[in-house]
């Protein structure tokens, strides 16, 4: 049996139950408008273009003014009339006051971010080429596949609301405070209940996943093959992120971890001025994908490579996700969407029997060390399944060319999982 502590803003999951089914607006879907200004606010693309220092601290502190507000909301006592947002005027600012130069290179990130989807955007279609009729094509795919995410949502929301029905029936309701200032009540709900609840969720954002990689699809195939080399051409330099069609944003490379690793650094040839440099760096900015920029700034060309070599012997096949890697491998993108779907296929059935497991932690302390046991053995042969499945997706020359790009081992560095 679980115990949770349920804020009475969910209304229709386990406070005050909504009573009829949650019906969600049918709108076009529409992706963000060329540039994607949106992105600005993001750490990862301020260091790509290099904003300036003034633009990224109004940025932050915009982007603090919105959390705040989000938070207040969620406090029942909140007297909410209207919700200001303070973003998109902050982007619209922020857009004023950086370069052409730095315009032009967060339009190419936009573009690699939501790749084909993007062409669904009036400017976009313009740019590489394509009729209205095409624009359009790709307007009614995005929404219908948009759509049938939202049909399972609803039939999500709706067994959430059935079980909440049910719940505030037969269990007992404890009023509690909870972190934040918020109020709700503790439930005890059975854990084949939960876990129920976990897998719905899990599969409901497979089916988003597989219904806008069909659509993606569909749209690319609709794209002559100039229209293909535009897009392309206009999308620049390959960003080292885990990134794709508008639906991920993953770690940042290179990671800061490898950074200040000392084998890493002896592996590359740090002087002892280097070195210096880093830990004054870390301590002032700690360890994060800014701190890591300046650092990687100031590296020669041969250590930038022997860096570039560890990370991915760090992420392993994951790396392959990484959008410059899948550049250089030359993977279309969609098989890169192949790919991405197969992993989340066999991250929720890992999931779904590891979760099973935990039904079993009602027993005696030995059960639950063998129940924690079973559950590790389950997610490590599922992280084994997805590497191996990154790599049946690619052609034997692609193969031997990954196992190039990756080298020799070098210095013994503890995995991470990448994407994964």
């Amino acid at each position: 049996m679980l115990t949770f502590a349920i804020p009475l803003a969910l209304i229709g999951f386990m406070g005050q139950v909504q009573p009829g089914p949650i019906k969600l607006p049918r709108t076009e879907y529409r992706v963000p408008s060329y540039p994607g200004t949106f992105l600005l606010s993001w750490g990862l693309v301020q260091d790509e273009i290099g904003i300036p220092e003034e633009v990224r601290k109004d940025l932050q502190q915009a982007r603090q003014v919105h959390d705040d507000r989000i938070k207040q909301m969620m406090v029942p006592s909140y007297p909410v009339k209207t919700y200001k947002d303070p973003l998109t005027p902050a982007h619209a600012t922020a857009l004023n006051k950086i370069s052409a130069s730095h315009k032009k290179r967060l339009g190419e990130i936009y573009l690699q971010y939501y790749d084909v989807s993007a062409v669904a955007d009036p400017y976009v279609a313009k740019l590489i080429g394509l009729s209205e009729s095409q624009r359009q094509f790709a307007q009614q795919r995005l929404t219908a596949a948009h759509r049938k995410h939202q049909d399972a949502q609803e039939a999500m929301f709706e067994t959430f609301r059935k079980d909440s029905e049910i719940l505030q029936k037969t269990v007992n309701q404890t009023p509690v405070s909870m972190k934040g200032g918020l109020r709700g009540y503790s439930y005890v709900v059975p854990r084949d209940v939960q876990n129920r609840h976990t897998d719905l969720t899990r599969r409901t954002a497979l089916i988003r996943t597989r219904e806008m990689a069909k659509a993606r699809e569909e749209i690319r195939a609709n794209l002559a093959p100039a229209q293909l080399a535009n897009l392309k051409r206009f999308k620049g330099k390959p960003i080292s992120q885990y990134f794709y069609d508008g639906s991920n944003w993953g770690t940042a490379q290179p990671h800061p971890d490898l950074v200040l690793n000392i084998n890493v650094q002896a592996e590359m040839g740090f002087s002892l001025k280097q070195h210096l440099e880093i830990l004054k760096e870390s301590r002032a900015l700690k360890s994060s994908p800014r701190m890591t920029a300046r650092v990687i700034s100031r590296l020669t060309e041969s250590q930038k490579a022997i860096l570039r070599q560890y990370e991915l012997q760090y992420d392993r096949e994951y790396s392959i996700l990484r959008h410059d890697v899948a550049t250089q491998l030359n993977l279309g993108a969609g098989v890169t969407d192949r790919i991405r779907l197969r992993l989340e296929e066999l991250e929720v059935e890992a999931h779904r029997k590891a979760d099973l497991e935990w039904v079993k932690l009602d027993g005696p302390q030995a059960q639950s060390q063998a129940v924690s046991s079973n559950r590790g053995a389950i997610l490590e042969e599922c992280d084994r399944n997805k590497r191996k499945a990154i790599l049946y997706f690619l052609s034997a020359q692609q193969r031997n060319q990954w196992k190039e790009m990756i080298g020799t081992p070098l210095q013994e560095i503890q995995p991470g999982r990448g994407y994964g």
